[in-house]
């Protein structure tokens, strides 16, 4: 194993991340070629394959082997799980955010945010809301400002429900008293 070349890939790799796709993926596999083991360069794969190319059961792959080899790589968590989020794999995610609150160094006001996103989709709003204030109260100013709209846009869809539910309502005992 070569460190330092290694290394010299893996920071091209990273160098490139934003702009230049093709010498992105030759510095990563170059990288992976001396140390296939190594859990950030793993770790940067995977943001690859899920922030460049949408391939997000390619990328839960590569951030479980990254996590396999360092479980203190606190960056990956919160990526790993908006992963399991797009890949609808809910309850997955929502184990992983449980583990991961527990690591010290998590992000975990982002990490509640996350798990309010997860009980949104899984229909629990009020839940969702609750945890959301929850990583508010955690959270720096420019997360907060991004849980507030996740807030307001949760309690919106909470408001549509209830009205949905009463229109709802409304017609079943419109049918009943015609019977």
């Amino acid at each position: 194993m070569d460190t330092i070349t290694h290394n010299t890939y893996l920071i091209k790799a990273l160098n490139n991340f934003e702009w230049d796709l093709e010498e992105t993926v030759e510095s990563l596999n170059y990288a992976l070629s001396y140390d296939p083991e190594n859990a950030y360069t793993l770790f940067t794969m995977a943001r690859l394959q899920a922030e460049r190319f949408s391939n997000y059961p390619a990328a839960k792959d590569y951030y479980a082997q990254a996590l396999s080899k360092n479980l203190d790589l606190v960056t990956a968590y919160p990526k790993y799980v908006s992963v399991l989020i797009l890949n609808e794999e809910y309850h997955e995610a929502m184990r992983l955010i449980d583990f991961a609150l527990k690591i010290k160094g998590t992000n975990k006001a982002y990490l509640y945010m996350q798990l309010g996103l997860v009980l949104e989709r899984l229909g629990k709003y009020r839940l969702a809301v609750k945890i959301m204030k929850q990583a508010y109260l955690i959270a720096n100013d420019e997360l907060n400002e991004h849980i507030d709209h996740q807030l307001k846009r949760i309690k919106e869809k909470i408001k549509r429900t209830r009205e949905t539910s009463k229109k709802t309502k409304g017609k079943k005992k419109a049918k009943k008293k015609k019977k």
